[in-house]
């Protein structure tokens, strides 16, 4: 962005609602070791059985395949 950190600032504080409208798990990435925040959203998957492994082998797809599909909308604009 032309305006650097500020206006991403600006931008995503803009969007922050919708952010947050959509997004089925946050989880602070602040200062902490990946490690501790991949298993963070690895347990969260795990517990709210949104396990894509599933579909993706089902799917004809390898279960450790990070494109295979997983049955939900990707939230990604074509």
């Amino acid at each position: 962005m032309r305006g650097g950190v500020a206006d991403w600032t600006r931008l995503h504080e803009q969007r922050r609602p919708l952010y947050d409208a959509l997004a089925d798990l946050t989880v602070d990435t602040s200062r902490r070791p990946i490690t501790a925040i991949a298993a963070e959203i690895a347990d969260w998957v795990r517990a709210s059985g949104n396990d894509s492994r599933h579909d993706a082998t089902a799917a004809g797809g390898r279960a450790d395949d990070p494109a295979a599909p997983s049955g939900r909308p990707s939230g990604r604009l074509p």
